[in-house]
């Protein structure tokens, strides 16, 4: 019985030997393993500029409006000193779009200085 077992494991061993690859060293040491990393920027970071600014020189209420122009709604009274942000929009005439607080609207640039 023992010779059997010696005779199963030697021919397990030759068939296991024979189904590794030529050349194959199971104790042979292989190379670490690397990770690569690669980045992808759609667009490129670049800072914000900074807003540009108006204050309200008017000596009375100045009107915000709708759009450009004394014919367009008012929606809201501006003061002397308040601080407006200016949006990129073309001006239209003396009329600049800005921005107070949550309300976009249109004034006469003319009252308004640091434009």
């Amino acid at each position: 019985m023992a010779n059997r077992i010696i005779v199963l494991s030697l021919v397990l061993v030759l068939v296991l030997a024979a189904c590794a690859p030529l050349g194959y060293d199971p104790f042979a040491v292989t190379a670490t393993p690397t990770l690569e990393l690669s980045i992808v920027v759609d667009k490129p970071m670049t800072a914000s500029p900074t807003p540009r600014t108006c204050t309200v020189t008017a000596s009375s209420a100045l009107n915000l409006r709708a759009g450009a122009g004394v014919n367009n709604s008012v929606i809201a009274w501006l003061k002397a000193g308040d601080v407006l942000t200016l949006t990129n929009t073309q001006p239209k005439g003396a009329w600049i779009e800005v921005t107070f607080e949550d309300r976009t609207g249109w004034i006469n640039s003319n009252y308004c200085k640091g434009k």
